[in-house]
């Protein structure tokens, strides 16, 4: 039986879609509490080393990722392109297919910033401050004698005090990691998808080995008509180009399309366009 589907305004629509990736945000909210609580472990361990503490307050790429979700929703509406067309009592959602793509395009970046920038830096963070602990609570096992000759032999043992210290390449290393974190995160804030939609468009069709001529179809009912709305209709040659690029990539003797002179000249300039996009730091945001 099909499931009943849920006819209400695009505004609801949207406000329960939001409301679906509220695991994802929770995910991201737990791992950057405890991110946030190893640092202040570490920093209270070299506060008196000199070194320069990791950041305790970190971005929120969770709310990022939301708060730009939101954006995109509004810039496809001013444009009058619909996005949610509805949503069945499951809450699964049918959107317009170019919102769809790049709807999932940005989810696709967040999650990945989730799993390998913050994931990696929770897996080495928490690994070193445990097995440094371990080693301690070792050591309180042993005698005076022991214990004090260690500690003699650390200041002057540099492996032997990495056991125990995290020293000032282990520090960086981390601090390296948060970057990554960091960048990953204001890349999403300073996200424009009129910058990327060609390319999101393009793999997005690509990518599902349609025919050229089903593809063609999917162009002219729908793509065509929603690039027109955000003012990008000049670049359906490139669009063109670009599938044509992927489809040779996947499979030579795949049909292509054949373009003009002048659209593959378009579609160059597009290639060699200048990407010097402006950013804001998110400082800001989270250092309030």
């Amino acid at each position: 039986m099909n499931s009943k589907m849920v006819h209400d305004t695009e505004d609801k629509i949207a406000y329960n879609f939001f409301e679906s990736v509220i695991n994802l945000r929770e995910s991201i909210a737990e791992a950057l509490m405890k991110a946030e609580k190893v640092n202040s472990s570490i920093n209270e361990q070299i506060s008196s080393y000199g070194f320069e503490l990791l950041d305790e307050k970190l971005p929120d790429l969770g709310v990022t990722l939301n708060n730009k979700l939101v954006e995109i929703y509004q810039q496809f509406k001013e444009s009058k392109v619909k996005v949610f067309q509805s949503q069945d009592k499951n809450k699964k959602f049918v959107i317009g297919l170019v919102p769809m793509l790049v709807i999932n395009s940005l989810i696709e970046r967040a999650v990945d910033a989730y799993r390998n920038e913050m994931g990696l830096y929770l897996q080495e963070a928490e690994g070193l401050q445990e097995q440094k602990e371990k080693n301690k609570e070792k050591i309180k096992e042993k005698s005076f004698i022991t214990v004090l000759i260690i500690a003699i032999r650390t200041v002057f043992n540099e492996e032997l005090a990495k056991k125990f210290y995290f020293d000032e390449a282990e520090v960086e290393d981390l601090r390296t990691k948060l970057e990554d974190y960091k960048k990953a995160t204001e890349d999403i804030y300073n996200y424009d998808f009129k910058t990327d939609i060609i390319d999101i468009i393009a793999e997005g069709l690509a990518s599902q080995n349609l025919s050229l001529e089903v593809i063609e179809d999917i162009l002219n009912s729908d793509v065509v008509d929603t690039l027109e709305k955000l003012g990008l209709s000049d670049q359906m040659p490139v669009l063109r180009q670009k599938i044509n690029q992927i489809i040779k990539s996947q499979n030579d003797s795949k049909k292509t399309w054949e373009l003009s002179d002048e659209e593959k000249e378009r579609a160059n300039d597009y290639d060699s366009r200048d990407e010097d996009i402006i950013t804001v730091t998110l400082e800001e945001d989270y250092e309030k």
